[in-house]
């Protein structure tokens, strides 16, 4: 209530963990060298800010941003070879309208979501009259929006991008390389918590009917009852035939809340019927 900060959402064993990273960080003197010590500091008035420091730590130690350009390397093979030809036939033979719609949720600085954009480039590219396609990307964290937006990125954070992919998406930019343009303009960034914000979906998508979403690697992080809440809206925005992409180490989750993998452990997965 202090902070605004609502950590009752997450699982058990990784908050506990965090508090435990945080524990012992405080100032000499502080009281801090117990997890009670932690809370009774963070309850207290911190005329020497050090109370909210120690807020923001914590708060920085739940709120995970990691995340890596074809992370989940057996699910965007997936993706690249069956889903996305799917999707894009699907339109070429007039059984779908529209756009392709895609949902990278909690998409970190980005990478997912330039990840998705590189892969509907090159189908389209096989395409003879190729669909459009949008993909809108999100996360509770401004600050890891601003960078997606920048589309700025070390050479060691594109390890997993061919030579082929670096030269055809990519500028340099100094030490760093920047996404060109043309990719960029295909992924509207925008901040949504799929936790707590009202609505299903991002509200600059609409009406959500996404042909895919990736919800990978934010589940675990979350009590039962969360996760449930989080599938649940996923699951009301997703078009007739979508498809949904989780973490690899998810795919018991996804199936505990009534979704069918589509292809053997790809983490893909369509609701049951």
């Amino acid at each position: 209530m202090r902070h605004g900060f609502d950590i009752g959402n997450y699982d058990e064993a990784f908050l506990l963990d965090a508090l435990g990273r945080n524990v012992g960080s405080g100032p000499a003197g502080s009281g801090w060298a117990a997890v009670e010590g932690l809370i009774e500091g963070l309850e207290g008035e911190g005329a020497d800010g050090s109370t909210l420091v120690q807020a923001k730590s914590l708060a920085d130690s739940l709120n995970i941003g990691y995340s890596e350009f074809f992370r989940e390397v057996l699910g965007f093979a997936c993706l690249e070879t069956l889903v996305l030809p799917e999707l894009f036939a699907r339109r070429r033979q007039g059984s779908a309208r529209g756009e392709i719609r895609i949902w990278s949720a909690a998409c970190a600085a980005g990478q997912e979501a330039y990840s998705l954009a590189i892969l509907c480039e090159e189908q389209a590219r096989l395409e003879e009259n190729p669909s459009g396609y949008r993909i809108f990307a999100t996360d509770v964290d401004e600050g890891r929006i601003e960078e997606a937006r920048r589309g700025l990125y070390s050479r060691e954070s594109l390890r997993r991008l061919s030579l082929g992919r670096l030269e055809d998406f990519f500028a340099p930019a100094g030490k760093a390389f920047s996404v060109l343009p043309r990719l960029r303009e295909r992924v509207e960034f925008s901040r949504f918590d799929l936790v707590s914000d009202p609505g299903t979906c991002p509200p600059a998508s609409i009406y959500g009917h996404f042909d895919l979403v990736l919800c990978a690697n934010m589940l675990f992080y979350y009590r039962p009852e969360i996760r449930a809440r989080v599938l649940s809206r996923v699951a009301s925005c997703l078009a007739p035939g979508a498809y949904l992409l989780t973490g690899a180490v998810e795919r018991e989750i996804a199936v505990q809340y009534g979704f069918v993998e589509a292809f053997p452990a790809s983490a893909i997965f369509r609701l049951s019927a």
